[in-house]
């Protein structure tokens, strides 16, 4: 997809990879423009058996005072405000189990066993006011 892309913008020259061991390459030629994100070592053949772990010398965080540092934003320009017809917050995420909206990993019939893959939770106060019982069915509308 991505030669096609560049193809049709004019770059086709740039993007003349003839499969992904050579993307992986290129990968490789960037990563060298650090010390701690080098995966230039690794040798793409080997990936398929054997894992690589990126930054195992690292042994503290790339700040100034090797800390984990948390930055907490509120955001005041709420693009998702509650109102009369709309009083939740609808927030998606993702269970133990599932990542990539279930492309990739609704396969194996196992990983559906820890949780459906179409769910509620809310507030137990919230249920009871809207009078949701465990295991209820019911339309979510946003």
């Amino acid at each position: 997809m991505f030669p096609l892309l560049a193809e049709a913008l004019g770059h086709e020259k740039a993007f003349h990879f003839k499969n992904t061991k050579e993307i992986f390459e290129e990968y490789q030629t960037m990563s060298k423009l650090n010390g701690y994100m080098d995966i230039a070592k690794v040798d793409y053949d080997t990936l398929g058996v054997a894992p690589f772990v990126w930054g195992v010398k690292i042994k503290h965080f790339l700040t100034p005072d090797k800390k984990g540092n948390l930055f907490f934003v509120e955001n005041k320009l709420l693009s998702e405000r509650t109102t009369l017809e709309y009083p939740f917050v609808l927030l998606t995420g993702r269970t133990r189990d599932q990542w990539h909206s279930g492309t990739t990993t609704n396969l194996p019939s196992t990983l559906l066993k820890h949780k459906p893959l179409n769910f509620c939770e809310m507030h137990p106060s919230d249920a009871k006011a809207l009078g949701v019982k465990q295991g209820d069915s019911i339309k979510i509308r946003s």
